[in-house]
């Protein structure tokens, strides 16, 4: 209900301030004495879209004016004010500011002393006012409004029914929107399928297995590099342990004769047994050392090729790390994704049955669409 009305500047008005009382209020007067600015205020007040320029409302030769509005409130306005984060009063004050500056004008609206922004404004002036002149209706005309007085008629009937429709057409919209994004993955997937394909063909090809196999064949490379240096320091130094040079007794031949003089010593002074104890590990140490270098020097035994494989196999890791951007372990993991792989078959199994899921709650949004569409019909 409006209660007060505050004009400042604005049309011929110099200052202006009506209280409303309680009952029917009646504007009369001859044509040009201003009825129609009380209307031209309110539409401008709440920037309606045939409102007269704001501009041309003020008062000539000011430069600001004021257009002020005050409303009792009800359950709808403390509803909206408490969704809108604003303290809920009794009144509602509304007021817009009009001023030129720098040859611009410059407008702004207030609630209860609040800025509030033209959204909120539109929201907020459905709830408070409506303006019907001649040639212009504004509720009348609103087809959402016409709903919704005739669901008013329908009482819970209508309510029940409209709950219906909004759920399932909620239901329907979630599905659609679900079978939307699975088809647009399908058509990307599709896309990707043959480079997916021809990267595990490349893959499978490499044959990878080992995530280690290019540091051990750097190493293995290396060795076959310097082979004839390796094999002729791993000589050398199975001939000092083990064989005698220049009729100088080996390592093994030197420890053989500690041992055998220290186990001669150790009955004739039984706190030698441990030394010879030590000796005897020395002694079977030395034999694990030979046989490993022995083992070391087969290496170089085998095919002269095999340097050649290393290499082209290094090469082989080395293009496949460079094409992909990948490493080899996460190469191998990429063609073990690959081959577990059933993307293609899984997004189609997907669409389809999203495509049930909507067929049936578009359905079921029809039948109440539909129902409700009856039912308003009978109403009127």
């Amino acid at each position: 209900m409006l209660v007060g009305l505050r004009l400042q500047n604005i049309g011929l008005i110099d200052s202006l301030e009506l209280n409303f009382q309680r009952g029917f209020t009646v504007l009369t007067g001859e044509t040009g004495a201003g009825k129609s600015l009380l209307v031209d205020a309110l539409e401008a007040l709440f920037a309606g879209h045939q409102a007269p320029s704001a501009n041309r409302l003020l008062r000539t030769g000011s430069t600001n004016g004021l257009i002020e509005a005050t409303f009792l409130g009800n359950s709808a306005i403390s509803n909206w004010l408490k969704e809108e984060g604003f303290d809920e009063n009794e009144d509602l004050v509304i007021s817009r500011e009009l001023r030129f500056k720098d040859d611009r004008l410059i407008n702004r609206c207030r609630l209860n002393g609040i800025v509030i922004n033209r959204h909120q404004v539109s929201l907020l002036r459905p709830l408070v006012i409506d303006l019907t002149v001649q040639g212009q209706t504004q509720q009348l005309n609103s087809s959402a409004n016409q709903l919704n007085w005739i669901d008013r008629l329908g009482s819970d009937s209508s309510n029940q029914a409209l709950m219906k429709v909004k759920n399932s057409w909620s239901i329907w919209h979630k599905s659609f929107i679900s079978l939307e994004k699975a088809l647009v993955d399908s058509e990307k997937l599709k896309t990707d399928y043959q480079d997916l394909k021809n990267l595990l063909e490349d893959l499978e090809e490499a044959q990878l297995e080992d995530p280690d196999e290019e540091h051990s064949l750097l190493i293995e490379e290396d060795r076959l590099v310097n082979s004839y240096k390796l094999q002729a320091g791993v000589s050398t130094i199975l001939s000092c342990l083990r064989e005698s040079i220049d009729n100088v007794p080996s390592v093994a031949e030197h420890l053989g004769v500690c041992l055998h003089e220290l186990k001669i010593m150790s009955k004739l002074d039984s706190s030698l047994n441990v030394h010879l104890d030590k000796i005897f590990d020395l002694q079977v140490d030395l034999d694990e050392i030979i046989v490993k270098f022995e083992q070391y020097s087969s290496l170089f035994e085998n095919d002269s090729s095999r340097l050649d494989q290393v290499q082209e196999r290094l090469s082989i890791l080395r293009k496949l790390q460079r094409r992909h951007g990948l490493d080899i372990p996460n190469l191998i993991e990429k063609r073990n994704e690959l081959r577990e792989s059933q993307g293609l078959k899984n997004i189609e199994d997907l669409i389809q049955k999203l495509r049930v899921e909507e067929q049936l709650a578009r359905s079921e949004r029809d039948q109440h669409n539909r129902f409700l569409t009856n039912f308003r019909k009978k109403i009127c």
